[in-house]
């Protein structure tokens, strides 16, 4: 796969956090997901990435080039950033602000604007402050889309939106992904929109990046079963199994034989939600 985007042990220290050192690398027609809980760094990776945070450590290549202080501007033009709604005056209404847009990015597409604006449902007479929260991603995510992108920074997208319009948000990736092959990061507290399109997964704990795996790779790597037979908890994390809602995870290669033959029961398809219990009740699979 064509790497697009590197990230090479990037570092943001505040007084009571740190970020990294980070490196990670997304490729050509990929879709990522980032997790992890409130304060992790999601938004200081993203921020940092698109240069609005300056890091104190490291560095971004944008197809094998250092984005350094003078390639900033045009390296925006080639990304779609959903973040920061704050950003704009909350009385200027929403057609100003796409018209503003407009005419900073060379790349800006009326017809595809229009598109999006009817496919959200967007009011562009409403002002900023008459927004509800989803409406106001809804136009962060018009105006990430409207200018033909090649990368795409998401911080959570899909969050505050009710399960029809994420439906169509994740649609609108996905195409990006296999129509386009553009390449997309999204933070999310929603894993299962992670299931739903995503190909790859980073987990952050505390600002450090403690899980990059590919989605396939962790389906094949963990087992779910819900057992027919009875098994107490003590079992369970003798054997490196994590109970979770509705079954017990178990890394494959820690569970051991006789154990998977007396809790026998089906075997159903483990989600990133799953794994990420299993991480952080203590089994460590990937420590």
């Amino acid at each position: 796969m064509d790497m697009v985007l590197s990230v090479k042990k990037l570092k943001v220290e505040y007084p009571s956090f740190v970020l990294g050192e980070l490196d990670f690398d997304l490729h050509r027609g990929e879709i990522v997901g980032l997790i992890g809980e409130n304060g992790a760094g999601k938004t200081t990776t993203i921020k940092a990435i698109m240069g609005m945070i300056v890091p104190s450590a490291g560095a971004v290549f944008y197809n094998g080039k250092q984005v350094g202080d003078k390639e900033i501007p045009a390296f925006r033009q080639a990304v779609g950033y959903v973040g920061d709604a704050e950003l704009y005056y909350a009385r200027i209404k929403v057609k100003q602000i796409l018209q503003f847009l407009s005419e900073l990015y060379v790349d800006w597409d009326l017809e595809l604007m229009e598109r999006y604006i009817k496919t959200f449902k967007l009011d562009v007479e409403k002002k900023i402050i008459e927004l509800s929260a989803g409406m106001r991603i809804k136009l962060e995510l018009v105006m990430a889309l409207s200018h033909h992108a090649e990368i795409y920074l998401l911080d959570e997208p899909t969050s505050g939106l009710d399960p029809i319009a994420r439906s169509e948000i994740l649609k609108v990736l996905r195409k990006l992904k296999n129509e386009e092959q553009k390449t997309i990061l999204f933070s999310s507290h929603i894993t299962s929109d992670i299931d739903k399109i995503g190909d790859r997964v980073m987990y952050m704990v505390g600002g450090k990046l403690v899980l990059d795996k590919r989605i396939e790779e962790i389906r094949e790597d963990f087992v779910k079963i819900r057992p027919n037979a009875d098994a107490t908890l003590a079992e369970v994390h003798e054997n490196g199994g994590i109970m979770v809602e509705d079954g017990i995870v178990f890394y494959g290669m820690n569970m051991e034989e006789d154990f998977r033959t007396r809790i026998e029961g089906d075997i159903v398809s483990v989600t990133v939600e799953d794994v990420l219990f299993y991480y952080n009740r203590g089994a460590g699979a990937y420590e």
